[in-house]
């Protein structure tokens, strides 16, 4: 759900969850509301509040505002995710627009907070950036100072040693030995945070200058520590970076080249001699997710064997060679690239590999000489018996193939990276009539998982068009694998690399993914009866007619501003022209002539439910 507040600069993505979603969660974390993150043993309270330049932004009044709208009953978009795992929201402080992204690390207990800050002049600009966390918001807090990854203990409002870059504050609440740890970045970084520790409240500044028409990004954590009495609080930091490197950051490549508060060196970054950072393409393992979600597994640093939620083995995995039957033949898979098998649990069932680099492989899985070795001693593995086996967690978990342009996803579960193809065109059967749709302007084709059970298109112009999609198959070449037909009645979804790496980082998909190559031309929206959406303009030559109580108008598109028809009135439309007149009547057209981004459509009025002007952004 997106919610504007033209008049401040505000607007705010909430994701809201069901009270039952919460009170199932285990995590230390949670989202209420949709919108305010809690903590059951922190005191913290609401963390990294912004100040730019000096001004106080909209943050809280954010914050508040989709909190009533989600007690309100108000419902997200269907296509959102909605697991309670992360929120979204952005406001204006001119020059500057910030946009903040949280989601809470299932892994390490903590919360990641992404904020970009884009430059919306053509000049550079000055940003002063300040931080605060209360640390002490919920009372009977003792504080007894600060512990930095190093290991060296000051008392409270002392500071912190040169060259830290993280700190546990020793706020800990009555009951609970839980202790906040917060992340904000190295000290050689391009943009070194400046720290205060003083009374019950973490201060950070950054400043910098952020280039005409360009953006800053910053990464922070702040993680729960202490809980695990075993466990030293200083080896907390190890979770999370390491040897100069940050471990699963979590973050696109996109986002990753625009932060600053870390080196791009820690983010995985390789440079040659001369050029710019590249960085490579990482994320979650979401078809692993899912699973080990269901199961509620943890992947940690050691081999797991499940075989029931009462029968669990931990241990180190050895296999010599595992070798997959498929209909094709025989594929041997590295076991180093492996994350997961999905065994036949003794029922004869298809098996799954889960490989690192988010692709999944469904057939008959052989494991030679495969052993788990742990406190049971040493136990065989055999595929056919197991439920789950998954292998300790990786730097390489979730890096997608640097040759990968597109992906696939089959009905068995199966998925697949592509490499890039040459265009082709589909027939999409809509319900306004067929479409000719080129694969280079599509960016996911997906299917239902409820009825009317058809294909929705998401193209690059931001239309979400539903449909049947036409028989047969196309040619692409599979990565590692060579070429292969994909079989477009056997696809659950396909589309490009950048839709499944948003994914994969975390974010929910962007429903304007990219800007139509014709600019502003294509500026308005038209909802149909059945759900989709398609975003570009009326033909500039049509004329919209409309019978009113006073006459026939006849209204150009450029006039008109909104057109809602409501079917509840006998087909009657109510239009707001750009001056803000509100006219009410019937539409006398037949049919509209529309302009998406690549092609025309005609469209039945009896099928569209609105068509409205975008907003100036």
């Amino acid at each position: 759900m997106r919610i504007p507040f033209p008049a401040s600069g505000l607007w705010v993505w909430a994701l809201l969850v069901s009270p039952l979603a919460l009170a199932q969660s285990e995590q230390d974390w949670n989202l209420e509301g949709g919108t305010v993150w809690k903590s059951k043993t922190l005191s913290v309270g609401r963390f990294f509040q912004m100040g730019i330049n000096g001004q106080s932004t909209p943050y809280r009044t954010a914050m508040d505002a989709v909190e009533k709208a989600a007690k309100s009953g108000g419902n997200t978009d269907g296509e959102t995710p909605v697991d309670g795992r992360q929120s979204q929201l952005g406001f204006d402080v001119r020059p500057f627009k910030v946009e903040r992204q949280v989601r809470r690390d299932d892994k390490r207990n903590a919360l990641l907070v992404i904020d970009t800050i884009s430059n919306t002049q053509s000049q550079e600009n000055n940003l002063q950036l300040d931080y605060s966390t209360p640390v002490g918001s919920q009372g009977g807090v003792r504080f007894s100072g600060t512990l930095s990854q190093s290991g060296e203990m000051r008392d409270l409002g002392n500071g912190l040693p040169d060259g830290t870059w993280s700190a546990i504050v020793m706020a800990e609440k009555q009951g609970t030995p839980a202790v906040p740890l917060f992340i904000w970045g190295q000290p050689d970084a391009a943009w070194r945070a400046v720290l205060q520790d003083s009374g019950s409240t973490l201060r950070l500044r950054y400043e910098g200058v952020v280039p005409a028409n360009g953006k800053v990004a910053f990464l922070h954590w702040i993680g729960t520590a202490g809980l695990d009495a075993k466990v030293k609080l200083e080896r907390t930091f190890d979770l999370f970076i390491k040897d100069g490197k940050l471990i699963e950051p979590g973050v696109s490549a996109e986002v990753a080249a625009l932060v600053v508060n870390f080196k791009p060196s820690s983010l995985g970054a390789t440079t040659t001699e001369g050029g710019a950072p590249s960085f490579p393409r990482t994320g979650r393992l979401l078809a692993l997710d899912a699973l080990t979600g269901k199961l509620d597994i943890k992947r940690t640093d050691k081999g797991l064997l499940w075989m029931s939620k009462d029968e669990q083995i931990t241990g180190d995995i050895s296999v010599e060679k595992v070798v997959l039957n498929l209909a094709s033949g025989e594929k041997e898979v590295p076991p180093a690239n492996i994350a997961a098998l999905r065994g036949g649990a003794g029922r004869g069932r298809d098996h799954r590999l889960y490989l690192r680099d988010g692709s999944v492989l469904t057939g008959r899985v052989r494991l030679i000489k495969g052993a788990l070795k742990g406190d049971l001693g040493e136990l065989a593995l055999d595929a056919d018996a197991m439920e789950l086996l998954t292998w300790p967690v990786s730097t390489e978990d979730g890096r997608v193939p640097e040759t990968a342009a597109e992906f696939v996803q089959y009905m068995d579960g199966s998925v697949r990276w592509l490499a890039k193809g040459e265009p082709v065109a589909m027939d999409l059967v809509a319900s306004f009539g067929k479409l000719k749709i080129s694969s280079d302007e599509l960016w996911t084709l997906g299917r239902r998982t409820d009825p009317p059970y058809c294909m929705v298109a998401t193209l690059t112009d931001g239309s979400r068009i539903q449909g049947v999609v036409g028989g047969g198959a196309i040619r692409r070449e599979v990565v590692g694998d060579g070429p292969s037909d994909i079989a477009l009645p056997q696809v659950v979804r396909w589309g490009a690399v950048e839709a499944a790496l948003k994914e994969m980082t975390g974010g929910p998909e962007q429903k304007e993914s990219a800007k139509p190559s014709t600019g502003d031309a294509l500026n308005q929206y038209c909802w149909m009866r059945d759900g989709s959406l398609l975003v570009g303009a009326l033909q500039e030559d049509e004329t919209l007619r409309v019978r009113t109580s006073t006459g026939v108008l006849s209204l150009k598109p450029e006039a008109v501003a909104r057109v809602f028809w409501d079917f509840g009135a006998g087909s009657e439309a109510a239009l707001e022209l750009g001056n803000g007149t509100k006219v009410r009547g019937e539409i006398l057209n037949e049919n509209l002539t529309w302009k998406l981004d690549k092609q025309t459509v005609s469209l039945p009025v009896g099928l569209i439910t609105e068509i409205v002007r975008k907003a100036k952004s």
